[in-house]
């Protein structure tokens, strides 16, 4: 598990390229005191730059602009890379 230090919530939606085929990679946007704020649907395949959805109707939207913590909960899986892009 690794968790981010605050990082700007420039754009959306939220984007990884990971290696997850056979595995998980879990994504929560959590607070500063670590809580979890909102978890995305599991990343479960090899993607590059794909796309992250969220669960229980979140919108990363309503952070634009604002600082941030991701956690990244990695399950046989391995993260290249996350950013935040267009549509």
């Amino acid at each position: 598990m690794v968790t981010t230090r605050p990082v700007t919530c420039s754009g959306t939606p939220l984007r990884i390229s990971a290696d997850a085929k056979g595995g998980a990679v879990r994504i929560s946007v959590v607070d500063d005191k670590g809580r979890q704020v909102s978890q995305a649907n599991p990343v479960t395949a090899d993607v590059t730059d794909g796309v992250v959805s969220w669960q229980d109707g979140f919108k990363l939207a309503s952070y634009l602009g604002e600082d941030i913590r991701l956690r990244f909960e990695l399950e046989n899986a391995t993260i290249y890379a996350f950013g935040f892009g267009e549509e």
